[in-house]
């Protein structure tokens, strides 16, 4: 961890170019767990020196991961498992080159408070929450007789009346804990009176928020909504909305009252917000922009700043101080590659109230890909791939056969052996790892004559959970369609064979040339087990990222059998209804593979409840779900899926429109979950990654915008690129990536960045 900062530093040392002699600075923080929240790791580097605002950047990470990078001393690290964890803190001081780093380790104890919220969603039914236990047991006695586990269990009582709702907690992590809490109940027939608002960075100011009050419950008709800010009242009446800025430095809290007609107060919540500025009347805000194709002349424009009177403007550009004082104006850069430019605003004081910083890229003229392949003299099979005709540089090569990946590297030449005849597309892709600038790819095509190489067989039997014996038998003659899939060095997946079971539940694909496989069952519709038997990976998995590899290298015949994933379904009042609306999703035949396997997950045990194929037209349907919450997934090759969320309850149980888009790498859900309200405080835009080292997968998570993703491993190979919405997770694999380090880059907008990840 420590040499991987020690890079970090140097190579950004390096491109700035320091003409400034680097001085000693200091890094130090104070870590103390927050009062409210024991997970919840309040931080204080404001005894780094030198320490004024405006000139130190402190780069956090947590247990080896990059958390974030902030301009300001103080922020909150949240820890969801209880043990050690490390926080490691950078600290870079742009005006004289020095860094600094230090480390502590904290820990989480095992959290058995037993203190819960309760909130009033019907006249009769209560949603209780507890927030506080990390990994205990919490077993709920709702008072009238019922129990219930979880932590945020939902009760209807079958009469109004007076009930003592108890917890009792118990975790035996990390030295153990228990506690126990009880609380009474007056539920009676009136309405009920429940605040709750979503607050979110509003902008242009990095101050300006805006609070929404639609997740309030309250009497309709004469209600008012009542917004203070720091225990003034900023705007009340019937309006649920709120536009603010915050009005003191660091902690601002803001409070929502819900009151009748007569000003009674129902109901209260508050948030506390940070204010990124000592100062909130100043800002500073700039945009770096190309004015020609080489982009060696910028425009810089400053005019989104707030600039308090009697401050001047002072810019800086690669640790050098201009002349400029202007708001706006044009920099012509002559040096190829990473450039910083500062802003800061000096007050009247001769203090800085706040700064800003960004960087640009200038690129040197693109480069042109072409190759050569020539025959190995002596050999029908070997040929050597060449692309020195492209010129030299920093480059990286990366070649391509049909399509697949074979290798990539610093050197322009590649030697290849082709394992059997045929007429093969050779192709070159070029990087300059200095710019990152692609050139563009050149083919050509090869005819080989050589002789054939050895061929596999690979069987198996496919074997079902009978609904009358719940037991595991053969499929019968036809009853399983069997597809065999390819895993191509690229990571790239497709399905190239399929075939039915036999009588006796075998399948067999016969001949196949040394490769990767995986291979997917399913049963047809008309399966009288059809509802209760998921599409399944050899063994068990049920998305194709989990999916255990075959590769076929030693024998001629492979037997491996598949286990269909049981549903277990047992009947319920709930029906859900859908659409694919975008995307190839939609079967061309009856049982193809390109249709959407659509999975029904219990989201609070995560296993498998049935399983749903989309129709002509991309519909599907759930029948008879029992009453609970769940998750549902969509299933394709070559695409992540992210859940859409559904409460199935004794008084709503019609989903509808419960519908998925298929786009390039992820199959999102198009409706909002009933359980996931998503909160955004922060005005800056954040890409997470974890864990981080990663080993079959990771999850990104964008937070503050959309963004476009690409990763590269170290030799400037990218990996795969995709896109992530605002607020969303996305998960990837990274099973076939060699174990090293990758660096993942992020896009939104004018912002770009970057996070390192390790691959074990």
């Amino acid at each position: 961890m420590q040499l991987n900062k020690l890079f970090f530093i140097m190579l950004i040392s390096t491109l700035l170019s320091k003409s400034i002699q680097a001085q000693t600075c200091n890094a130090c923080f104070v870590a103390t767990p927050d009062t409210n929240n024991v997970g919840l790791i309040n931080l204080d580097a404001s005894c780094s020196t030198p320490s004024f605002p405006g000139n130190l950047t402190y780069e956090w990470y947590a247990d080896g991961a990059p958390f974030l990078v902030w301009p300001f001393p103080y922020y909150q690290i949240p820890f969801y498992a209880p043990g050690p964890h490390i926080i490691d803190l950078i600290v870079y001081d742009p005006t004289t080159g020095c860094s600094d780093t230090t480390s502590q380790t904290v820990f989480i104890p095992s959290n058995c408070s037993a203190q819960f919220q309760q909130y009033q969603f019907s006249n009769l039914s209560y949603f209780y929450s507890n927030v506080y236990s990390t990994s205990a047991v919490l077993n709920w006695d709702f008072g009238d007789g019922n129990t219930g586990v979880g932590s945020a269990p939902v009760h209807t009582y079958a009469a109004p009346g007076t009930y003592n709702v108890c917890l009792n907690v118990t975790d035996t992590a990390f030295g153990g804990c228990s506690a126990s809490f009880c609380d009474s109940i007056v539920i009676n027939s009136t309405a009920y009176c429940y605040a709750a608002m979503q607050v979110s960075y509003a902008g242009p100011g990095p101050d300006d928020y805006t609070a929404d009050a639609q997740w309030s419950s309250y009497i309709a008709g004469n209600v008012q909504f009542i917004y203070s800010l720091n225990g003034t009242v900023i705007q009340q009446g019937s309006n649920p909305v709120c536009n603010f800025t915050l009005n003191q430095p660091l902690v601002n809290t803001l409070t929502l009252d819900i009151a009748d007609s007569n000003g009674v107060v129902c109901s209260s919540t508050s948030s506390q917000l940070f204010a990124t500025s000592t100062n909130p009347g100043c800002y500073a805000c700039f945009y770096v922009s190309p004015l020609n194709l080489n982009g060696d002349s910028v425009l810089v424009d400053a005019s989104c700043s707030n600039v308090p009177a009697g401050s001047q403007i002072q810019w800086e550009l690669d640790g050098n101080i201009l002349a400029q004082t202007q708001t706006s104006f044009t920099q012509q850069i002559n040096t190829p590659g990473l450039h910083f430019f500062t802003l800061r605003i000096i007050d009247s004081n001769s203090t800085v109230c706040d700064s800003m910083f960004q960087s640009i890229y200038i690129y040197p003229p693109p480069c042109q890909s072409c190759l050569s392949v020539t025959p190995v003299a002596g050999t029908t099979s070997d040929y050597t791939f060449d692309a020195s005709c492209s010129g030299t540089g920093n480059y990286v090569y990366s070649w391509s056969v049909d399509n697949n990946f074979v290798s990539s590297g610093y050197s322009p030449i590649l030697n290849y052996s082709f394992t059997q005849s045929g007429t093969y597309d050779v192709c070159i892709s070029i990087v300059d790892i200095l710019t990152g600038i692609y050139c563009n790819t050149a083919c050509t095509t090869v005819v080989v004559n050589t002789p054939t190489q050895t061929l596999f067989d690979l069987c198996g039997t496919i074997y079902k959970a009978d609904i009358n014996t719940f037991n595991y038998v053969p499929a019968t003659l036809n009853e399983a369609m069997v597809y065999l899939v390819t895993l191509a060095p690229g990571g790239q997946l497709d399905a190239i064979d399929s075939t039915m079971t036999n009588a006796s539940g075998q399948y067999c694909f016969n001949n196949k040339p040394i490769f990767d496989y995986r291979i997917k069952a399913a049963l047809k519709p008309s399966s009288p087990d059809f509802a209760n038997n998921l599409p399944t990976y050899f063994q068990f998995a049920t998305m194709w990222y989990n999916a255990n590899v075959i590769t076929l290298a030693n024998n001629n015949v492979y037997n491996k059998d598949v286990y269909m994933t049981y549903g277990v379904n047992s009947g319920g009042p709930g029906i859900i209804t859908g659409n694919v609306l975008q995307g190839a999703n939609k079967p061309s035949r009856s049982g193809a593979l390109d249709g959407l396997s659509v999975i029904l997950v219990d989201a609070n045990t995560n296993t498998p409840v049935a399983y749903a194929k989309t129709q002509i037209g991309g519909t599907y349907t759930f029948q008879n779900v029992p009453v609970g919450d769940y998750k549902i997934y969509g299933e394709l090759l070559n695409k992540n899926s992210l859940p859409a969320s559904i409460s199935v309850t004794s008084s709503n149980t019609n989903f509808s429109n419960v519908n998925f888009e298929v786009n390039a790498n992820v199959i999102n859900p198009t409706t909002a979950s009933p359980l996931s309200i998503v909160k955004s405080t922060k005005p800056q835009t954040q890409l997470l990654a974890y864990p981080n080292p990663a080993s079959n997968s990771f999850e990104l998570q964008a937070l503050g915008a959309n963004m476009d993703i690409q990763v590269f491993d170290m030799t400037g190979k990218r990996m795969t690129e995709f896109k992530i919405n605002q607020d969303q997770s996305l998960k990837v694999s990274c099973e076939q990536w060699p174990a090293g380090l990758y660096w993942i880059k992020y896009t939104s907008g004018e912002e770009s960045g970057t996070l390192k990840l390790s691959v074990n």
